[in-house]
């Protein structure tokens, strides 16, 4: 898998590690969305939601991007 490139402003201090995780889970269900939208999303919901999530939820869900 490749390192996900974050914008400058999301610092590795500025984004946790269970978001990191929830971006990764969000990748590798396909979705391509800028990594800002996909954090901002991430946080509009929860890490944890993310990751529980099925992928298949996590792709229809984030058809609204």
């Amino acid at each position: 898998m490749a390192i996900e490139e974050y914008p400058p402003y999301l610092t590795p201090n500025s984004i946790s590690k269970r978001e990191k995780q929830a971006v990764a889970r969000v990748r590798r269900a396909g979705v391509r969305a800028p990594v800002s939208a996909v954090v901002s999303w991430i946080r509009s919901i929860r890490p944890e939601s993310v990751l529980s999530a099925t992928l298949t939820d996590i792709r229809a869900i984030a058809n609204a991007f």
